[in-house]
């Protein structure tokens, strides 16, 4: 099955990085995202924004099948 998620960037301070209620939530986020997808793959676009890429690596760390360097 394949599944499209659209997901807006965590709360973030004024140096443009998400904080920390903002890491909490994207750590939920992406274990709710392993619960509906289970080992199927994954593929992530993302802007280049700060808070964008934070958030994106912060959901990423409940995935066990993503290539880490393809977006450190």
């Amino acid at each position: 099955m394949k599944y499209l998620f659209i997901i807006r960037h965590g709360p973030y301070g004024w140096d443009h990085r998400i904080n920390d209620a903002g890491k909490e939530q994207m750590k939920l986020l992406g274990k709710s995202i392993v619960k509906i997808v289970g080992g199927d793959s994954l593929h992530l676009i993302s802007s280049p924004a700060p808070r964008a890429l934070d958030s994106m690596k912060n959901s990423c760390r409940e995935f066990t099948n993503i290539r880490r360097s393809d977006w450190a």
